[in-house]
């Protein structure tokens, strides 16, 4: 590990937000930065599933005054379909883009390509890999369960469940450069399991309209407790230092790591 990358996360901003973002960012630093956007599918709208998610969070509503809201719409759009975020991306020219939850089209990355950005695309499995190299990335954030049921899985014939991430056969079968996600150190000398996972109501990304909404009714009355949280198994390692610092533990941990297992390999 020689350096690390910083990167803004503009996935729940629109186009002009997102260049606002990346100026200010720039008036701060002069060293290249990563811009990160989430390439999922756009949802589906299913009137039937929207009216029982508003029907169930009714006696919610009812706590803090306000009536649900009449109709939900997708709160984030998905950047394979934001024609307006890709052109601040060509005019602003960010030294990297990075893409989360899926690929672009083609023309998206060639696109950003004419621009002279580089490209990285996130992945949870080998063959999600291998899908991102023939997209002509140039790199991989290879993901682990450190990163928490939030992972950028996007090739949906995967059965994702809570394994990890394949670092050893990504980096073998891929010819570029893999970034590992999670807790480095912990992350290669950890023997995973496999953890339990609640039921949980049915997928759907327009309801997260609805409960954008309740947490906006229930914080103004003081109640602090429906806003969406994501972490991974690394939360509770986090270390409140300056990020040179930080950066400086990072490696001499990996580095120790690192040593600890070829001894073990080559003793």
């Amino acid at each position: 590990m020689r350096a690390g990358l910083g990167s803004l996360g503009v996935g729940a901003m629109n186009a002009e937000a997102a260049r606002k973002a990346i100026r200010d960012t720039r008036a701060l630093t002069d060293k290249p930065f990563n811009v990160n956007v989430f390439c999922h599918a756009p949802a589906t709208a299913n009137v039937a599933l929207e009216k029982a998610w508003l029907d169930w969070l009714a006696p919610l509503f009812a706590q803090f005054d306000p009536t649900p809201p009449q109709a939900l719409t997708e709160i984030y759009t998905s950047f394979v379909v934001d024609e307006a975020m890709l052109k601040v991306f060509v005019e602003e020219k960010p030294a990297i883009v990075s893409f989360h939850f899926g690929l672009p089209s083609k023309h998206y990355i060639d696109a950003l390509r004419a621009a002279d950005i580089k490209l990285i695309a996130s992945t949870i499995s080998v063959k999600e890999a291998e899908q991102v190299v023939a997209a002509g990335m140039d790199a991989i954030v290879a993901q682990g369960i450190e990163a928490g049921r939030h992972r950028g899985v996007f090739d949906s014939s995967i059965d994702e469940g809570y394994r990890r991430t394949l670092l050893s056969d990504a980096v073998n079968r891929t010819t570029f450069t893999s970034a590992i996600s999670g807790h480095v150190a912990r992350s290669l000398v950890n023997k995973f399991t496999e953890v339990g996972h609640g039921k949980t109501a049915p997928a759907y990304p327009i309801t997260y309209d609805a409960g954008k909404a309740l947490h906006a009714a229930a914080k103004a009355k003081g109640d602090f407790g429906y806003g969406a949280q994501w972490a991974g198994q690394a939360a509770v390692l986090i270390r409140e230092l300056p990020a040179a610092e930080l950066m400086a533990q990072l490696k001499a941990e990996l580095n120790e790591t690192i040593a600890g297992l070829q001894k073990l390999l080559y003793a």
